[in-house]
């Protein structure tokens, strides 16, 4: 596949987290593309997930926000 992008969209389950970690501490902080995450989580606790991967990402990791 040839082209430029700008996002890579990465889903996984709740067990996905040393999975996702695993590709974001291979990637450089100068990655050139938005890495969209979306995993699920329970709703109703709060979640450390960004915390726990800016511990492995040289890409900074944020929470999605509504708007």
């Amino acid at each position: 596949m040839e082209g430029n992008y700008d996002r890579v969209c990465i889903g996984a389950s709740a067990g996905g987290v040393d999975a996702i970690g695993r590709v974001l501490e291979r990637l450089p902080a100068s990655f050139p593309a938005s890495v969209l995450i979306a995993m699920h989580l329970n709703a109703s606790a709060p979640s450390l997930l960004a915390q726990v991967l800016n511990r492995r990402s040289k890409v900074p990791v944020e929470v999605a926000t509504h708007g």
